[in-house]
């Protein structure tokens, strides 16, 4: 479903990158300290916000806020693409809407996803694509690493961009669909 589709994308777009943004940062000379500043900024941007993730979920839809999720994860990859030199004017902004959009997405993906199924199958569909969730987290953080030593963090933020684009594509087509079947 669109639900396990967002939790999961949204999950590996946010890790793949976040990953290794230390070592591309690293990698042009900056200081540990704006490393953490930029980290924390991620943080934030995941943690900071999620009521109004969860607030816009239910005012506009579950739909509409994964489109969201996925349009920050758009913007988010594109600037940390752009990032050649790890300029903190793109990597602050880019880390932090990251997380943002990984909010969006996590929060709607959960919520769409547990409504999707009966009251009594929610508790394992949740747990099950909670361990899904994981190992996709785990293999991109791997895939990462290597994408990142063999290609670019520029590239990996392209992967980003694609599967992000991917995801916004998924919600606009079902949200297309919700509206024709509405009188």
């Amino acid at each position: 479903t669109l639900g396990f589709a967002a939790m999961a994308i949204s999950q590996a777009v946010m890790v793949g990158v976040m990953a290794m943004t230390p070592l591309h940062m690293d990698a042009h000379d900056h200081p540990v300290s704006t490393v953490g500043w930029v980290i924390s900024a991620h943080t934030a941007g995941m943690f900071a916000f999620a009521p109004l993730a969860g607030w816009f979920s239910d005012r506009f839809g579950r739909v509409r806020s994964i489109m969201l999720g996925g349009g920050v994860l758009i913007v988010a990859t594109t600037m940390t693409a752009l990032a050649g030199e790890a300029p903190k004017l793109l990597m602050f902004p880019g880390l932090y809407l990251l997380g943002l959009g990984w909010s969006f997405g996590m929060v709607a993906g959960s919520a769409l996803l547990t409504e999707s199924v009966d009251a009594s199958d929610r508790v394992s569909v949740q747990g099950a694509a909670d361990l899904v969730t994981s190992i996709v987290s785990g293999t991109a953080a791997l895939a990462s690493g290597f994408i990142f030593d063999m290609a670019g963090f520029h590239i990996l933020s392209g992967v980003g961009i694609a599967a992000s684009g991917a995801l916004l594509i998924s919600g606009f087509t079902r949200d297309r669909q919700i509206s024709l079947t509405r009188p």
